[in-house]
C-alpha cells in the first residue's frame, strides 16, 4: 500500500510455535491462534508524512490476506489489537516491535478442522442507491 509513495504497512510473519503462543495470550480473544501453524501481524508505520491513513491502509491489507486465505481453501481470523493500549503493547513485547510501528491485529491462518458455511449477513436496508 502506498500513499505519496511511501509504504505504510509492515507486515510480521509468525511460525515459531513458541511466540505464536505467547502471541494467543495477548488479548482474550486470541487464544483460537494457540494452535495455528502462522500468525500474521501487520503493523501501522507511525513515521509517515501521513499517519492518519495508515490505519486504511493496513485494514485493506488484513482484507487482502483473509481473501487470499479463502481463495486457498484455509481459514483465517481478524482478531484487532489496535486501537486497544494494553493488546498493542503486549503484542510490541513479545515480537519486540519498535515504536515506530503499531501492531494493528492479529490473523491467525491455518487448515479449518471443519468447514462452516458463510453466514448470510446482508440487510437490504443498508444498502442506499443515489441517482
Amino acid at each position: 500500500m502506498r500513499l505519496c509513495e511511501q509504504s505504510l504497512v509492515v507486515i510480521h510473519v509468525v511460525t515459531n510455535k513458541e511466540i505464536i503462543e505467547k502471541l494467543s495470550t495477548c488479548s482474550k480473544y486470541t487464544g483460537f491462534t494457540k494452535d495455528a501453524p502462522l500468525i500474521i501481524v501487520p503493523c501501522m508505520k507511525n513515521d509517515t508524512i501521513a499517519p492518519e491513513y495508515s490505519r486504511v491502509d493496513v485494514a485493506a491489507s488484513v482484507e487482502n490476506i483473509l481473501l487470499e486465505a479463502t481463495e486457498l481453501d484455509l481459514g483465517a481470523t481478524w482478531c484487532a489489537v489496535e486501537p486497544d493500549d494494553t493488546r498493542i503493547q503486549n503484542v510490541r513485547d513479545v515480537l519486540d516491535i519498535p515504536q515506530t510501528l503499531t501492531p494493528f491485529s492479529i490473523v491467525g491462518i491455518g487448515y479449518p478442522k471443519e468447514k462452516k458455511p458463510q453466514q448470510n449477513r446482508y440487510e437490504v436496508e443498508r444498502i442506499h442507491y443515489v441517482k
